[in-house]
This record gives structure tokens, sequence and C-alpha cells, in this order.
């Protein structure tokens, strides 16, 4: 197809009728705390239009006047790790629907930036997004809509690490997938508060959570969610110092996917157990399964879940005494988070650069990372870990500098 034949409406609408009936879950808002599954032969399908759309774009200096096919577009992008790419054709379908005043559209597209500035680390302006498109829900009535939009609030309030605010919000959620009778919306919204007491520190408030929506998924024969819920119990067990209850959880986890041929669950299942043997002292069955999780994101090219594998390894390397290997690895992530803009995932890097030369005994390297990771910590307002780093630079005063 010649990409000027899209300024004929008749072309326009065959691509997004196209889309709405092989990719209709492209079409909508991302939805943050799911697993979403990238088929081949969508991801060929949207790649192919989103290189027409592209060269369209180009050739004339137009905006497509469709935002069906740029939000699909955007959210292929958004899932591939490309916020830049996704963050331009969000943008460009929400002047399109400010233009047709397609109010419910715009309130789609005003989630969608609000989810890339969140992975941006913005989360001022991922809040901005997130309301005005909860202000659009409430003036239409949209009860599904608004509880997606406390969500989304909720959820950058959790990772601002504001547990107290997180709850807010993920609660009011919680009230409407229960006056809706929506069970599966409920047991998602029970994994999220769940997810916040496992974070604050909460082992048995957390456990409550996930074993009532395990008991959903069960109820509902939700395999997949039931996945979810088996793993987040197994985080907890891993975080409270109980291996073997955690592999146990994983492992179930790990059952299912491979039932499923669910690969992306694999992989998050294969990491899990790797945390959990790294954290019990075993690293070389930490390395194993790391890197069985590391081959499929390589396969799936998931640049995002290939950068969080090769931190583990290095974690791993860092704890096992190996600085230089610690340092290949992490320095891998830190060029995968600074390909993607993704600031938050560079100042984690940044920590754990500097905690290799902290352990090696390199006091100004150690500081020169710490620094910069805390600056950006601040910039973002990210007060829990810019904590973690001040007490890593205090912890320096008992080394010379």
């Amino acid at each position: 197809m010649n990409p000027n034949e899209l300024d004929k409406e008749s072309i326009v609408k065959m691509i997004s009728d196209c889309i709405i009936k092989n990719a209709p879950e492209f079409t909508g808002t991302i939805v943050k705390d799911k697993e979403f599954e990238l088929n081949d032969e969508k991801l060929k399908l949207l790649n192919a239009i989103s290189d027409k759309v592209e060269q369209y774009s180009k050739a004339g200096g137009k905006i497509l006047k469709d935002s069906k096919i740029l939000r699909a577009i955007g959210i292929e992008a958004y899932y591939m790790g490309k916020l830049e790419d996704s963050f331009k054709h969000f943008s460009e379908a929400l002047y399109v629907d400010e233009e047709l005043k397609d109010i419910r559209g715009k309130a789609t597209d005003l989630n969608n930036i609000g989810s890339v500035y969140h992975d941006w680390g913005k989360p001022e302006k991922a809040l901005e997004y997130y309301r005005k498109a909860l202000e659009i829900a409430e003036e239409l009535k949209d009860i599904r809509g608004k509880a997606t939009g406390l969500n989304n609030i909720g959820l950058v309030y959790h990772d601002w690490g504001k547990p107290e605010k997180a709850l807010e919000y993920y609660r009011k959620a919680l009230e409407i997938a229960e006056e809706l009778k929506d069970i599966r919306g409920k047991a998602t919204r029970l994994n999220n508060i769940g997810i916040v007491y496992h974070d604050w520190g909460k082992p048995e408030k957390a456990l409550e959570y996930f074993q009532k929506a395990l008991e959903i998924d069960e109820e509902l024969k939700d395999i997949r969610g039931k996945a979810t819920d088996l793993n987040n119990i197994g985080s907890v067990y891993k975080d409270w110092g109980k291996p073997e209850k955690a592999l146990e959880y994983f492992q179930k986890a790990l059952e299912i996917a491979e039932e499923l041929k669910d690969i992306r669950g694999k992989a998050t299942d294969l990491n899990n157990i790797g945390l959990v043997y790294h954290d019990w002292g075993k690293p070389e069955k930490a390395l194993e399964y790391y890197r069985k999780a590391l081959e499929i994101a390589e396969e799936l090219k998931d640049i995002r879940g290939k950068a969080t594998r090769l931190n583990n390894i290095g974690s791993v390397y860092k704890d096992w005494g190996k600085p230089e290997k610690a340092l290949e690895y992490y320095r891998k992530a830190l060029e995968i988070d600074e390909e993607l803009k993704d600031i938050r995932g560079k100042a984690t890097r940044l920590n754990n650069i500097g905690s290799v030369y902290h352990d090696w005994r390199k006091p100004e390297k150690a500081l020169e990372y710490f620094q910069k990771a805390l600056r950006i910590f601040e910039d973002l307002k990210d007060e829990r870990n810019s904590a973690i780093v001040k007490r890593n630079i205090d912890v320096l005063g008992t080394q010379e500098v």
C-alpha cells in the first residue's frame, strides 16, 4: 500500500476495521496491572501499519485522522518498550479526539499518556493526566472507566512510595468492582491492595488479600489469574525469609505458565525462582534460572524484561564477590534504561553500580554513582529510594573518600 493512500477515508476505515477485528485489545486503555499477551501475528500487523503511518506523517507532515489506529500503534510501541514512540502516537490520538469532540476517546488517550509518564518516572505528570481522565469518566457516569482511573492513580502513589494514598484509591476501585459485581475486577483490586501491604512490609495483611484474590480466581477457573496470585503469595514468602514456601508457590505458577504455553509468564516465574535461590545464598541455582528468563526476554524482544534479568544476574555476581562480572551486567542493564529513557530504572542501576564499588572498597567511585542516583530520585520526588541512597552514602563515611 502506498502511504499517500492514507488520505482516503475508505482506506483508513478499512485499516481501522482490520485492527478492531484482529487486535481489539490494542485500541483501548493500557492496563498496567495485568499481563499483556504480545501475539506475533498481531505484532506483524501493527508493525506494518505503524511503518505506513510513519511514512505518511514524514512525507506530508500530517497526522492520520483516526485515533483508533494511532492508539493501536501507540500501545504496540508501549509494550515493546518504545515509550517515546508511544507518547507521540497517544498525543496525536488525543489531538484527533479533541478535534472530533470524542470525549470517551479523549479519556482513553489521557489515561494512556498518563501511563507513559508513570513509566518515565514522572508521577506528578502521570497524576495530572490520570485525573483528567477520571474527571471525564465521572462526567460521563462511566463507572467502569472511573474504576480504571482510580486504580491508575493508586498505582502511581504505590510506585511513589505513598502506601496510604495508594490504598485510598485502590479501595475506592474495589468498592466499584463490588458495586458492579465485577468479580474479576475485584480480584485485581484485592491483588493490588495486597501488593501495597507486601511492599509496606506487612506480610500477614498482604497474604490476607492475595488469598482472597486466589479464592476468586479458583472459583472463576481463571487459570492465568491464579498464576498471578500464586506468584504474589510466593513473593510474600520469599521476602518473609521462607524460601521453601516461596518455591512451592512459584513452581505451581511455573507449571501453569508451561501448561498455557505462556512464554512471558514462564519468564516471570523463572525469574522469581532465581530470586529465591539468590536470597537463599545459592548463586549457581539463581544464575541458572535468571539465564533461562534472560533467554526468553531476548527471544521475545522484551527489552524492559531483558534489563531486569541483566540487573538480577549482576546482583548475584555482586553478592558472590565478583565485582567485574557484576559491573558488566549492571552496565548492560543501564544501557537499556538509557535507550528506553527509563529514568527510574537508570537511577536503580546507578545505585547498584555504586554498591559494587562500595563493596570493592572504591569509595570515590561509589560516591560518584550514588550521587548520580540520588539526584535522579530527588528529581522524581521518590522519597523511599532517595532515603535508601542517602543511607548508602552515609555508610561510605566509614570508608575514606
